[in-house]
């Protein structure tokens, strides 16, 4: 239940706090007032959407905060689901709006999102806006609100999955149909890929050590010629070597006479133990190295093939291995295609026997809800001046263009709320034959209805007397009255014989301070009251007829 509501920099509205109570609560006021504008304010709290332009003028920040209490044990599971913890039966929410564009939501003082706020109102509040009286001729509307009343939406939502999951599979087994000429061209391009590169028998790094022989090969007699030089320079008769030989043996002569120059000895025997092996090095390569044309022609042709494959398959080896890997994964999916096919042939029709199984019990718990709600809406109906309305709900078979049986994802059926408003008159569609008043009447019944299976603790109606007056208004008054037992229902009425009717009756007026202008609201009792309502009746507060029929009004129990 709502106990107080805090609002500050909103609209019109500079600073105020309402304090609420059980029971049924009016909000009247001139056109204009600022009635509008608590609803917005309502609607912040209940995670609706809002931007920069609902903060006053020159503020920087709107903060809309509620203090609510919590009894009902549907919204204290949820409140223990999501960790949050009452104080004293108490919870704070607080909204707020900053000229940034950002803004922020809290419960007990714990930030949470708006899509969380708004699972935490739909349990507190159901607030009925002039919008949902159109709603209500909508066929889609009609539907969520029985399965909602039914507590159907669950197992509808499980259906809708189910439902999506077939048509899923359809296109798929339509695409692999449409597919299969495409895929028999695309099996021979790929084994064609896969069995060129199998049989060339490539490995990494082959066309590198391919370029290596090649250079080799093609520089033979360049290499001839430098190992014969080579041989040539470091020959022990006359080449290199023979003069290191003989240098050595006279510094060795010399070392005999002179001990300091054995260093040198040491060092040239070293060098002339390093020119041998090099020389011998040089011989051996001399003996191994053989030019072969035909290695040659070989090399140039292994190496045209992989500049081919490159091409067609990948800029480098790997890239080409790597291209046949994934041609033979994708070959091996195909080669399983009539196999898949198969399996989701079998999938699609287990799965299109449960949704049409499904869908049938949908439709049996949607003609078992209808054949309670009926009832419970024409007795409401009865007692809102329609006493000879009678109220349907007609469930038929979804049909296709064609006049075949269908489905969609909320089932297998067509469904429409219908009417007979007056004696003697067949049952119509809502949309063909209520009026607004009837509309009126009609939302305010399913309302009851579905509150109080619902066990909403807050009813919260933006002028639900559009279209009536008379003995009727008066009927609606009773019933929100009623409504109102044990529960608390908040109404936006322009009617006195509605607001005559209310526990609690608060004024919303605008005014001026300070050159600028301000919203406010406050409780009127006693003979402010009945001067509230007068002026509802006759526009005037101080005419003597009006005053009376105020207090007439304010007597009626």
């Amino acid at each position: 239940m709502l106990e107080t509501l805090t609002i500050k920099n909103f609209a019109l509205i500079t600073e105020m706090q309402i304090d609420f109570s059980i029971g049924f609560t009016i909000l009247t006021g001139e056109t204009g007032a600022g009635k509008s504008i608590l609803v917005g304010a309502l609607g912040l709290l209940l995670g609706e959407k809002g931007d920069t332009t609902m903060i006053r003028t020159g503020c920087s920040e709107a903060v809309v905060t509620a203090t609510v209490i919590v009894e009902s044990p549907p919204l204290l599971q949820w409140l223990k689901e999501h960790h949050i913890v009452p104080e004293d039966g108490q919870l704070l929410i607080k909204r707020s709006l900053r000229s940034t564009g950002r803004g922020a939501i809290s419960i007990q003082d714990e930030p949470v999102t708006r899509n969380l706020l708004r699972e935490l109102s739909s349990l507190l509040f159901d607030l009925h806006g002039q919008h949902e009286h159109q709603s209500l001729l909508q066929p889609s509307a009609q539907r969520k609100m029985l399965d909602r009343y039914g507590n159907l939406e669950p197992e509808v939502e499980s259906f809708s999955i189910m439902f999506h999951e077939l048509l899923s599979l359809r296109e798929q087994l339509e695409e692999l149909k449409q597919g299969e000429r495409d895929m028999l061209r695309e099996r021979e391009m790929l084994s064609f890929a896969v069995q060129e590169i199998e049989d060339l028998a490539i490995s990494v790094g082959e066309d590198e050590e391919l370029e290596a022989e090649l250079k080799i090969l093609s520089g033979h007699e360049r290499l001839l010629e430098a190992i014969s030089t080579v041989k040539g320079m470091l020959s022990l008769s006359n080449g290199s070597l023979s003069g290191i030989s003989r240098s050595t043996q006279a510094l060795e002569d010399a070392a005999g006479i002179d001990p300091v120059l054995q260093p040198l000895v040491d060092r040239l025997e070293s060098v002339r133990y390093e020119l041998e092996d090099v020389l011998d090095e040089v011989r051996h390569y001399a003996d191994r190295i053989a030019f072969s044309p035909e290695r040659l022609d070989q090399i140039q042709e292994r190496m045209q093939l992989l500049r081919q494959m490159k091409k067609k398959y990948g800029s480098t080896l790997e890239a080409v291995l790597k291209y046949r890997d994934e041609a033979s994964d994708k070959l091996e999916r195909i080669e399983h295609h009539d196999e898949q096919k198969g399996l989701l042939i079998e999938r699609i029709s287990t799965l299109n026997h449960d949704v049409r199984s499904h869908a049938e019990a949908i439709s049996e718990r949607r003609r078992r809800t209808a054949r309670e709600l009926e009832p419970l809406i024409m007795e409401h109906l009865s007692g809102l001046g329609m006493p000879n309305a009678r109220f349907a709900i007609s469930i038929t078979p979804k049909m296709s263009q064609d006049g075949s049986p269908s489905c969609t994802a909320n089932g297998a059926d067509t469904i429409e709320f219908t009417i007979s408003a007056n004696l003697g008159e067949p049952e119509k569609s809502i949309r063909q034959t209520a009026s607004g008043g009837e509309l009126s009447r009609i939302m305010l019944a399913l309302k009851t209805v579905f509150s109080r299976a619902e066990r909403i603790e807050t009813l919260i109606f933006d002028e639900i007397d559009t279209g009536i007056g008379g003995t009727v208004a008066v009927s609606v008054g009773e019933h929100l009255h009623a409504l109102a037992e044990g529960r608390q229902v908040l109404c936006i009425s322009h009617l006195a014989s509605v607001a005559a009717k209310a526990d609690q009756h608060l004024v919303v007026e605008k005014s001026s301070r300070e050159g600028r202008t301000e919203t406010n609201i406050y409780a009127v009792t006693g003979e402010q009251r009945i001067e509230e309502l007068a002026r509802m009746l006759s526009g005037s507060t101080n005419e003597d007829t009006a005053l009376d029929h105020a207090r007439t009004l304010v007597n009626w129990r």
